[in-house]
């Protein structure tokens, strides 16, 4: 049995392989050993206005801003009414009407979706492949796009790079397109478009950082053994949990 499968992976995905690269404690938690934290403001946010979105520029009968608005506020509250409170969630909830407008504005650009939210696979030479999903699907004029909705709150001036890794797996799942991410903020929106041979390196640097998170869970087929190698600092985004990190305090001994 590979070290993949002696550990219960099924599949790899962007977000699994970039908190192995930037933050491994916080990925032995979260993959190996399957702790699953809460979600925040702001990822309850990302989703709700995308949601939002995806009910305006799709929906058969007509939607309009309001009932956008109203969906993904829905969605919001939803969320987080048991696992976010406090002024964090008040001003996310606040957020969202100027997300989903400027969100409208961005995408309407490329007309009607052709679909959404599609199972993208990518083999690269492990013995299990990668998994993802894209946002939207448009065809402009006989050009095909995958487009990723991104919320954020300062704007970027171009595709950070942690976007054109998830991008560079994108484009190598659908050659045929080309793939569009779009920014938007409470206050405006831009988009980028991803350079198709730099997604091509950046797959390459993929499927090494892959290949070394099997090396490392080959050591062992316990996680809590491979826990004992580490010793965290907390200091990357991955901590904000609370809860997540009194496992980490649990498991990890510091």
């Amino acid at each position: 049995m590979s070290a993949f499968k002696a550990h219960g992976f099924r599949h790899l995905s962007y977000s699994s392989v970039m908190c192995f690269r930037t933050d491994p404690a916080a990925w032995l938690l979260k993959y190996p050993l399957r702790f699953r934290s809460g979600t925040n403001a702001n990822m309850a946010r990302g989703l709700a206005v995308e949601e939002g979105i995806e009910k305006y520029l799709t929906d058969e009968f007509g939607c309009t801003i309001d009932e956008a608005i109203e969906a993904g506020i829905k969605r919001f509250n939803k969320d987080t009414v048991l696992v976010v409170g406090g002024p964090d969630r008040d001003k996310a909830r606040e957020q969202i009407p100027d997300y989903i407008k400027n969100g409208i504005e961005a995408m309407q650009q490329f007309g009607r979706p052709v679909s959404t939210q599609n199972k993208l696979q990518l083999d690269i030479g492990l013995d299990i492949p990668v998994i993802g999903f894209d946002d939207f699907e448009f065809e402009v004029d006989g050009r095909k796009l995958s487009v990723d909705l991104k919320t954020t709150g300062r704007m970027p001036s171009e595709i950070t790079d942690s976007h054109k890794q998830q991008g560079a797996l994108y484009q190598a799942m659908r050659p045929e397109h080309d793939i569009i991410f779009c920014y938007v903020t409470p206050k405006k929106w831009a988009t980028y478009e991803l350079d198709k041979a730099e997604a091509r390196e950046l797959v390459e640097d993929f499927k090494v950082a892959a290949k070394r998170m099997e090396t490392f869970l080959g050591l062992s087929n316990d996680p809590m053994e491979l826990a004992s190698i580490f010793a965290p600092s907390y200091s990357s985004f991955y901590w904000s949990d609370p809860m997540m990190r009194a496992e980490a305090k649990r498991v990890f001994g510091v």
